[in-house]
């Protein structure tokens, strides 16, 4: 079995609809990308985990402000389709009250 990870990259731009007109403008964007590392094959109970970093890079356009967030996704795959996960995470370079600082996600995943 080849034991190749992939890289995947999302790229949003989040800016308002409709808001009422004490709330702040909103224009950034977000990047999201992740490479995702299987670290053993499917198989017994020690099977099927995987190792994935996610750098998001943050701009507001409208305070001209950049920072980033890093977290590393360790899980494993129970079942076809089936994942659980834990993800730890940190900001750098935080200057806005919006920005994450440090982050913990715990999550199941159930692709049908």
């Amino acid at each position: 079995m080849p034991f190749y990870g992939f890289f995947a990259a999302l790229n949003l731009y989040y800016t308002d609809v409709y808001k009422k007109d004490s709330a702040a403008k909103t224009s950034r964007f977000v990047g999201r990308w992740f490479y995702m590392q299987p670290l053993t094959p499917p198989g017994p109970w020690w099977g099927g985990l995987y190792v994935m970093p996610e750098f998001q890079p943050v701009y507001d356009f409208e305070t001209d402000d950049s920072s980033f967030w890093i977290g590393i996704e360790f899980g494993k795959m129970i079942a076809p389709g089936k994942i659980a996960y834990i993800k730890p995470g940190w900001g750098v370079d935080n200057s806005e009250l919006v920005d994450r600082d440090k982050t913990f996600e715990a999550g199941f995943r159930w692709f049908f």
